[in-house]
């Protein structure tokens, strides 16, 4: 079936005295993500731009990320559906995945300015960014003591973060 309606930034729903805004805030997990937000009852559905409690980041855009999910912290609201993972109330979350976002990219770009590395050089920066962000500190944050979470933080998400960040820094 084809689309009968489209948008690039913006659209406003309504369901009959409530507005839904469909906005596009930037590239994060997918370059068409969008979430859906209504302003009266203060509630911001996510989608996959964040997952809960262990951030979905196999891939995507992590530099675009960060300000895509900045702009998702500067609107106003108390729920926040995450496309996976429990509702959250508040933006201590959504802060925490931000952070933990800065964290990793400026290790890898610090790591690809330093070494001069090319794309084959992914397992030499991917080596240094371990060694030098509490890989165990942020696994606790996210995974606690639930032993599928960590081994999901470990081998996917702070995986492919690094990795989809080298991607997309290196061409700089």
């Amino acid at each position: 079936m084809v689309p009968t309606v489209a948008f690039e930034r913006e659209l406003d729903i309504d369901l009959g005295g409530r507005l839904v805004r469909i906005l596009h805030l930037g590239r994060g997990n997918t370059a068409g993500d969008a979430v859906a937000y209504l302003p009266r009852e203060k509630i911001l559905v996510a989608g996959d731009l964040l997952d809960h409690p262990v951030p979905y980041l196999g891939g995507g855009y992590p530099l675009e990320l960060i300000a895509t999910l900045e702009k998702m912290a500067g609107l106003e609201f108390d729920g926040l559906v995450p496309g996976h993972g429990k509702v959250l109330r508040g933006k201590a979350y959504l802060d925490q995945v931000i952070e933990f976002l800065r964290v990793v990219v400026i290790q890898v770009d610090q790591e690809i300015h330093r070494t001069g590395s090319g794309p084959r050089n992914l397992e030499a920066v991917k080596k240094a960014v371990l060694s030098n962000v509490n890989v165990a500190a942020w696994r606790e944050r996210f995974a606690g003591d639930d032993q599928d979470s960590r081994e999901f933080f470990d081998s996917f998400s702070l995986s492919g973060l690094i990795t989809a960040a080298h991607a997309e820094l290196w061409p700089r």
